[in-house]
């Protein structure tokens, strides 16, 4: 479920952007924002101010699409504007504020530019190319692989291949098998859209028993095998034409990742980038250092859940250990040599995978570098002022200001609570869900989708699971002891391979048992007031707001704003 939202929200971005697409000048100066779904008090909600927050929302709580969640999403939405409106009063606003803007600011340049740039100069895929992507989607392929980190030892690898060594051999060599296995380096049955696009282009242009060179990806290099290719034999010109308007979205996002990594690979080539290792190994020292957890809550429990992104006052540690004036790269840009710095890093840092910054210290340096020459070019060529860069800042600011204004409300004293209120917060919190809870199964992580699908199949095919790397198994565990996949734990299907998605790892799920006793009112009462107190005065803030709000919802715009959402050539086939 998790990856199905996940690539609905691609889609849709993608979209918006490639509806840009016809005319470039304009684009630069107007934004088409939809039809207005709601106003609260002097602001208008639009369409896409909507869709970015609905994406957002789906893309954090891997929740499902549904018809309540796409309204509670527009409360939500209403409740956060309310809110902001009280950070001027609180005077909230400080340096910290402006900062987080100006981020806003400059990442909307750099992903404007790289619009007006690259996305505007695509063209609509051709019928041939779309009837391609929908043939491909009939085809059961099965192929093997080889990964490198390194374009050298793929390289080294091809060259083997070529002189005639066997490809199961070389696989077998490079996983480090304790035992010959003939089923090394195989993925199991893939399909057109499930893998990586660069993977699939290559794997899917072999015949059987066809190997490729070295394919470069976004997660390393790969030479693929292909062991089967089975295609359906009957593939109708009807079936097609149903289908066309999906495939030609689908073909339009491939189309735009595989064009898109290469635009990016070949500009940053350009710039003739010279690094300096010593100052990013200072700091990859530095962030080392920082905690790879936060502390959160699931149904009302503390829990430790690992770092999406950088914190702000990681920025700050870092800073105060690590010299900011320290030349991490140069480069040449329009005729001029110019420097990437330790303090430019940090400002690009927030924005940025903290699971990347720490294990691949050096692509995280190279795409926060690549941000800061995408928006100087942006702030070059006049983006500044657009209405696109102009809607991206207000969604920064409006954000900001709700997230001041509970920071503050919920530092204030609170006064009394009673106890209906208190109860209902029981169950509204999620305290009856359980009083303790034990697993009983094994779990296996990895970084990718594609990574974890084929742990999946493997696994299904026979393969032990104890085998894998990062392999953890279970006896009667304390379910808070999970941590991040503890919420999945009581909710994935006994004796099956369960696959969820959480903080940028993807984990193989397999419960054999679980047992789950559940908390009394009385039991967990000075909990839950606990708790309340935190959200008390945003509660009281937000009924003092809406009773002397204007809020107007347009129901038809808003239900003809879900129909689009609904339309089968957005969302692509579900799977």
């Amino acid at each position: 479920m998790h990856t199905f939202f996940k690539t609905t929200a691609a889609v849709f971005i993608a979209l918006w952007f490639l509806s840009c697409s016809s005319n470039q000048e304009e684009t630069k100066t107007k934004l088409d924002e939809g039809e207005r779904i709601a106003t609260v008090n002097d602001y208008e909600i639009s369409a896409l101010r909507f869709e970015d927050s609905y994406i957002d929302h789906l893309l954090k709580t891997g929740a499902n699409d549904t018809r309540n969640e796409r309204y509670g999403q527009l409360e939500s939405l209403i409740q956060d504007l309310l809110l902001a409106e009280k950070a001027d009063d609180y005077q909230l606003l400080d340096d910290e504020y402006d900062q987080y803007v100006d981020q806003a600011r400059r990442m909307a340049l750099s992903n404007y530019w790289y619009q007006t740039a690259f996305l505007d100069t695509l063209s609509v895929p051709t019928d041939d190319q779309v009837r391609a992507a929908f043939f491909n989607t009939k085809v059961q392929l099965y192929p093997r692989q080889l990964y490198f980190k390194d374009k050298a030892q793929a390289d080294e690898y091809y060259e083997r291949l070529e002189s005639g060594e066997d490809f199961v051999d070389l696989a077998n060599e490079l996983y480090q098998t304790t035992e010959y296995d003939s089923l090394a380096g195989s993925m199991g049955e893939i399909s057109y859209f499930g893998v990586d696009h660069d993977f699939a282009e290559a794997a899917f242009a072999l015949r059987a028993g066809e190997y490729s060179k070295p394919v470069r990806t976004r997660l390393g290099y790969y030479i693929i095998k292909v062991d089967n290719r089975v295609t359906q034999p009957i593939i109708t010109e009807d079936e097609y034409k149903v289908k066309r308007s999906g495939m030609l979205q689908k073909t339009k996002q491939r189309i735009m990742n595989v064009k898109g990594d290469e635009f990016v690979r070949n500009f940053m080539e350009s710039l003739d980038v010279q690094i300096n290792a010593d100052h990013i190994a200072e700091v990859y020292e530095s962030l080392m250092e920082l905690s790879s957890s936060l502390e959160g809550e699931v149904s009302g429990e503390n829990v430790i859940t690992q770092k999406g992104s950088v914190t702000r006052s990681d920025v700050t540690f870092m800073k105060e250990n690590t010299d900011e004036t320290n030349i991490l790269a140069s480069y040449s840009l329009n005729g001029e040599t110019q420097y990437f710095t330790a303090e430019d890093y940090f400002f690009w840092l927030p924005q940025l995978s903290f699971a990347e910054a720490r294990n691949r210290t050096m692509a995280s340096v190279g795409r926060a570098l690549r941000n800061e020459v995408f928006a100087q070019l942006g702030e070059e060529a006049g983006l500044g002022d657009s209405e696109y860069v102009q809607f991206k800042m207000e969604q920064a600011a409006q954000a900001y200001k709700t997230w001041a204004v509970k920071r503050y409300l919920s530092e204030q004293p609170v006064g009394d609570i009673s106890e209906e209120q208190l109860e209902t917060a029981f169950y509204a919190m999620g305290y009856n869900k359980f009083k303790s809870a034990s697993f009983t199964g094994w779990v296996i992580t990895r970084d990718t989708f594609e990574e974890i699908e084929q742990v999946k199949q493997q696994i299904e095919s026979g393969t032990a699971p104890s085998g894998f790397e990062n392999y953890f198994e279970y006896q009667n565990e304390d379910l808070r002891n999970l941590y991040s996949v503890q919420q999945y734990a009581v909710k994935v299907p006994l004796k099956q391979i369960s696959i969820v998605n959480t903080n940028d790892k993807f984990y193989a799920m397999y419960a054999e048992n679980r047992t789950i006793s559940r908390y009394t009112f009385s039991e967990v009462r000075d909990q839950v007031e606990e708790k309340v107190a935190k959200y008390y005065n945003i509660v009281e803030q937000l009924k003092e707001l809406q009773a002397n709000a204007d809020i107007q919802i347009d129901t038809t715009a808003f239900e003809a704003l879900m129909e689009h959402f609904n339309d089968p050539s957005l969302t692509g086939r579900r799977r």
